[in-house]
């Protein structure tokens, strides 16, 4: 198959998924705003540096988000 079949079957594929939508979104159609108990907060801070930041990542972009279920 060349490139540009390959390409245009992709497009195709995110077009039927509806994954090319630019609108806003309705609450609750993305993600979720994590929220741990204080003690798992604790432990993954201590024993998972990356993970931890990922969640405040999250957690940001969240607030911010009308997509994102608070």
């Amino acid at each position: 198959m060349s490139y540009a079949k390959w390409i245009l079957m992709i497009w195709l594929m995110s077009l039927l998924a509806g994954c090319n939508s630019t609108t806003g979104g309705s609450p609750g159609s993305g993600f979720k705003l994590m929220t741990p108990k204080r003690a798992t907060a604790i432990y993954i801070a201590k024993n998972d540096r990356v993970f931890a930041e990922e969640v405040a990542s999250n957690n940001r972009t969240c607030r911010r988000s009308k997509g994102c279920q608070k």
